[in-house]
């Protein structure tokens, strides 16, 4: 994980302390699965909004 300069080795580590409510860090498939909704029909209605992809509630 470069952002945080972190090696692979070192993510289940980290995603235990941190302690997520979704299990797990998010990815790169995360964020474009919002993109690719928000750019569907089927978000034609959707206006004006924050879409918080954080994996908490």
């Amino acid at each position: 994980m470069a952002a945080m300069n972190l090696n692979d080795d070192e993510l289940p580590h980290l995603q235990q302390t941190l302690s997520l409510p979704a299990g797990r860090l998010g990815t790169t498939e995360d964020l474009g699965a919002a993109v690719l909704y928000l750019c569907s029909p089927a978000a034609a209605w959707v206006t004006g909004q924050c879409l918080r992809i954080a994996g908490t509630s």
